[in-house]
């Protein structure tokens, strides 16, 4: 085994391979009549690399080493020619058919400016997209509309489209807008419409709802337009809109009440009394709350606070949630200590405690009598809410659901005296909690006056409930409808959560009411002023790794890059200079071999001289170089670089055509 040397010097270049053999002296008894084993590849097909006129193709030619090769766009016939020391030869062929499927790119794709009109018809200017394509090659541009053509009042679309000897389009559109000087309707409101009048100073329009409808949100009702064709307040992407209401239909009652306890200074015993109370009380509400075709719960149950009643004071203390204040309630109320958490007595010292820290004997006394002795009373505060609901009819009539809604606010405000008098009888009037008796105190019953609410996906206005409308959701946080955020959309009323833009997409701004309105993200290698389509290419010197990017970075200092739309910044370098070239078009460079140059800076390939013109020298820079020119083409980077060694095991000549 010996090894051998392969060299591919492009059409019609050879390899050779040589090997020490053993052969038999006596040459008579030798013969080889048996031609080499070379087997190639199927045709192959390959698409061109990113951003490149080249595909990186393997080609496997057995037993030859043939390394990646570049080749262009375009189909090649190669031929492999295996000749062994007896002149035996095999040959085999097939074909590499490079691809374009890219596109064109386009740059500064932009609209113009809105334009005031000046007739009928307005002259409109604008700077015209760029294009360019992978391949290098020359590019049929057409167009709907030429700068400086006549456009009426309103918006064009004016259309670009680019396609490359593959066939390969991008489209750009432009929206050439003329303001004329009448002032029509602001927008077109969803569900909604503008009541306009015409007055000496322009024209004022106030945004009505459709019956049926109404805002949903805080909304601004009246524009103006001074005969300038521009409206105050200006548009933006948060306008108004209307949105399904319907008479609300559920309502509930806040409830408070004391319980009388030997002492609740534990948590545990707070928490079980309250999951006791909890659950008989939704038991028996159905029974409390009796009334046809409406339905209540017991939706709301807080855990329950400690109050202690201290006789030390004459004023009382609390211990709330903000510390400790005075309570200066009338003299005849009850003045009480409340526990935030563990339902504990503070740590503040209180008077009448003995420096031992052990209580004086009790001794009672009225209120404002002089405290001989401290006196305290235990109780449990519970609050609790009682929600009620009655159903909408199938077909809308409002008639119908206004007595609903007042049958429902009635029930409630009929629950006070009903729950006095259940709660003064079993199962709700004592409870037996781990040794501790609980007994419940009727007349502090005490009921706030019962509202109406909407469920989630509605906001109350009025005695309305009101959808959340397209572009919003409703926020279980805030209780309200908010805009839908970038990336988002929604197209339906009612709604708990928006709609996420497809993958690669997102939305220039917050209110979206449709998925047309989330764009593609501009790709690695390119940006935009909101990061959405359409998108620029980073400019010479400047790179971008990521999506959805604003802007490029630029490359560090003494670099740049080949090509526009750098992806990454090892595509920043020193560019190969005329004549050179490498993989990368940046240094290492290697200069062009002779019969090729390469006119251009940063190139990964060298043109051939053309109608077979041969060079004098390495390393040329201009056609001029060449002895004929005429057309040329791509060479192969490797027509000019050299495989490694491999080892192999016969010995023979091998040519590729």
């Amino acid at each position: 085994m010996s090894l051998i040397h392969f060299f591919h010097l492009g059409k019609g270049g050879t390899a050779v391979f040589k090997e020490k053999t053993r052969c038999h002296n006596d040459e008579n008894k030798w013969k080889d009549t048996e031609p080499p084993l070379l087997q190639c590849p199927a045709d192959i097909v390959a698409e061109t690399d990113e951003r490149r006129g080249t595909a990186n193709v393997v080609v496997q030619v057995k037993p030859v080493y043939n390394p990646p090769q570049l080749l262009p766009i375009g189909k090649e016939m190669i031929t492999y020619i295996a000749t062994d020391r007896s002149e035996n030869q095999a040959n085999c062929s097939f074909t590499v058919t490079v691809i374009d499927t890219e596109p064109p790119f386009i740059d500064r794709c932009r609209s113009p400016p809105t334009v005031q009109a000046t007739n009928t018809e307005t002259a409109v200017v604008w700077e015209v997209p760029q294009f360019s394509d992978n391949s290098g090659g020359r590019l049929t541009v057409t167009s709907s509309h030429k700068p400086g053509f006549l456009f009426p009042v309103g918006e064009t679309l004016v259309q670009y489209t680019a396609t490359d000897a593959a066939g390969n389009s991008r489209i750009c559109n432009l929206t050439i807008t003329v303001q004329g000087t009448t002032c029509d309707q602001p927008y077109v409101p969803v569900n909604g419409e503008f009541i306009c009048s015409e007055e000496a100073e322009g024209v004022n329009c106030t945004l009505q709802c459709k019956e049926g409808y109404s805002f949903a949100q805080h909304a601004v009702h009246s524009y103006f337009c001074a005969y300038n064709g521009v409206w105050e307040p200006a548009y933006t992407s948060d306008r108004p809109d209307c949105s399904l209401n319907r008479i609300a239909n559920n309502g509930f009652k806040p409830f408070e009440m004391l319980f009388k306890a030997s002492r609740c200074d534990d948590a545990d015993l707070i928490k079980s009394f309250a999951g006791d109370f909890n659950a008989k009380l939704e038991t028996m509400l159905p029974t409390i709350c009796s009334s046809d075709e409406i339905t209540c719960k017991l939706e709301v149950m807080s855990q329950g606070h400690c109050l202690e009643y201290n006789y030390d004071y004459e004023n009382g203390f609390s211990i709330a949630p903000g510390g400790w204040a005075n309570n200066w309630g009338s003299q005849g109320a009850q003045d009480y200590a409340y526990f935030e958490s563990g339902f504990a007595t503070g740590t503040r010292q209180l008077p009448g405690r003995q420096q031992d820290g052990s209580m004086r004997p009790h001794q009672r006394t009225k209120r404002h009598r002089k405290i001989r002795g401290p006196t305290r009373d235990h109780k449990i505060q519970i609050y609790f809410n009682i929600t009620a609901s009655i159903p909408l009819p199938l077909s809308r009539n409002d008639s119908v659901e206004v007595a609903n809604q007042k049958r429902l606010l009635r029930t409630l405000e009929q629950l006070t005296n009903r729950l006095k008098r259940t709660l003064a009888k079993q199962p709700l009037s004592s409870y037996h909690i781990s040794s501790e008796m609980i007994v419940a105190d009727p007349k502090t019953l005490e009921g706030k006056k019962a509202s109406l609410f909407c469920r989630p996906g509605s906001v109350l206005k009025g005695r309305m409930c009101v959808q959340c409308p397209v572009g919003t959701y409703f926020s279980l946080e805030h209780n309200e409808c908010e805009s839908c955020w970038l990336g988002s959309y929604q197209d339906q009323e009612g709604q708990l959560e928006c709609k996420s833009c497809p993958e690669g997409t997102s939305t220039a701004y917050l209110h979206s009411r449709s998925i047309t309105e989330c764009k593609g993200q501009c790709k690695p290698g390119s940006h935009s002023l909101n990061g959405l389509e359409i998108c620029e290419s980073c400019p010479l010197g400047h790179f971008q790794p990521g999506y959805g990017a604003r802007k490029c970075l630029v490359c560090p200092g003494g670099t740049s890059t080949v090509t526009r739309g750098a992806m990454d910044e090892t595509e920043c370098g020193v560019p190969c200079k005329a004549g050179h070239f490498s993989r990368t078009g940046l240094v290492p460079c290697y200069p062009c071999p002779r019969d090729y140059y390469q006119p251009d800076h940063g190139r990964s390939f060298c043109l051939s001289c053309p109608f077979y013109g041969t060079t004098t020298i390495t390393g040329a820079s201009s056609i001029q170089h060449c002895s004929s020119f005429g057309s040329s083409f791509l060479a192969k980077e490797e027509s000019v670089t050299a495989a490694p060694e491999v080892e192999v095991s016969e010995e023979y000549q091998i040519s590729s055509q």
